[in-house]
């Protein structure tokens, strides 16, 4: 029966890529155009998300974060893990989805984690960036920056909570080391930074293109809410307009706690290490928690502002879209953070 089940896992994981792939062939313009859309977006994430990223393989190496005694006992109280998570929690608290999971294959990579301790922090650690939810989609998308707030808080809070509940269901473990130093100077923080960047791009762009040809063929009948739903799940930048433009908050909201597609697997992208692989399936299903209780969370604190409310209720056209930066920017980045990866990989060539 086992042997059955692995054979049609393998069928599938094959056939995905594969009906992907002709897709992309069937409609090369609908690809194209997605694609290209997708591109643009990285001009938009590489300047929000390349610096917070940088600065926390910075911190990380430099051991910013382990020898704290409010983070050694908070995060200890709150979630039983060493005070080296506190890294990985505000980075992926404040900086977004992948400097979260990233900060975390970092300090399992360092030994300051051990690998069920950094499988767990993924669950938790990895959340909306409080400059996306408030700026992108509150101002932008529905023009109210308490809206904004509401979903980072609840985002913040479904965290927070399924954090705290995962420490019960943990197994005990001998604690990690408290300190843990790589020597990682600013070049090297930097050029994880690109590499970590290049990752992300490359998937924006991919998904892009998969979300274009969705957008031209499958996703045509649907209604204006099954669409958007389709386009959070997917990619959580396009889906949070769509949902703003049928006034769908509470939708937007458990997209921004979900992630999308796009964000899940580049937050899986950056957890590879050198040595065993971290399971991602926890957090892959935890998202799904994530969405409903951000959803609950933000549509109950949008209460508490009665102007917000009714500012939805007649919201009906004027939408903003993300603000976006043209292609040629954006490709030059792009070869700027492949040549840092060239010149990393190059140095450890030479260092062999």
């Amino acid at each position: 029966m086992a042997v059955l089940v692995k054979k049609r896992k393998m069928k599938l994981a094959a056939l995905l890529p594969a009906a992907l792939t002709l897709a992309v062939l069937a409609f090369p313009s609908l690809a194209a155009n997605g694609a290209a859309r997708g591109l643009r977006l990285c001009g938009t994430l590489v300047p929000a998300l390349l610096p917070f990223m940088t600065l926390s393989a910075w911190a990380s190496g430099a051991g910013a974060f382990s020898g704290g005694k409010l983070t050694g006992k908070l995060t200890r109280a709150l979630f039983a893990l060493p005070p080296s998570a506190a890294n990985a929690i505000l980075s992926g608290w404040l900086c977004g989805y992948p400097a979260g999971a990233r900060a975390a294959a970092r300090e399992y990579e360092a030994g300051a984690l051990t690998k069920a301790q950094a499988e767990r922090l993924l669950t938790f650690c990895v959340c909306v960036s409080p400059s996306f939810a408030v700026s992108a989609v509150g101002v932008s998308l529905f023009g109210s920056a308490w809206a904004g707030f509401c979903i980072y808080a609840g985002a913040a809070l479904s965290c927070l909570l399924i954090g705290v509940a995962g420490r019960f269901f943990a197994k005990k473990e001998p604690p990690g080391k408290a300190a843990v130093k790589t020597g990682s100077g600013f070049a090297e923080a930097v050029a994880d930074g690109a590499e970590s960047m290049l990752k992300i791009c490359a998937l924006t762009v991919l998904f892009g293109a998969f979300i274009g040809v969705a957008e031209g063929t499958a996703l045509n009948g649907l209604s204006a809410r099954a669409s958007a739903a389709v386009k959070l799940a997917l990619e959580l930048a396009n889906g949070s307009a769509a949902a703003s433009a049928c006034g769908g908050f509470t939708l937007c909201a458990a997209g921004a706690g979900f992630g999308g597609l796009c964000a899940l697997c580049q937050c899986a992208a950056l957890t590879r290490t050198e040595g065993e692989r971290l399971n991602v399936a926890p957090m892959l299903i935890s998202r799904i928690v994530h969405g409903a209780l951000t959803a609950l969370f933000a549509s109950l604190l949008l209460r508490l502002d009665g102007r917000a409310v009714g500012a939805f209720s007649t919201l009906t056209e004027g939408v903003r879209a993300v603000p976006k930066l043209d292609n040629i920017p954006a490709a030059v980045v792009l070869l700027m953070l492949s040549a840092t990866v060239l010149m990393k990989a190059h140095a450890k060539r030479e260092g062999v």
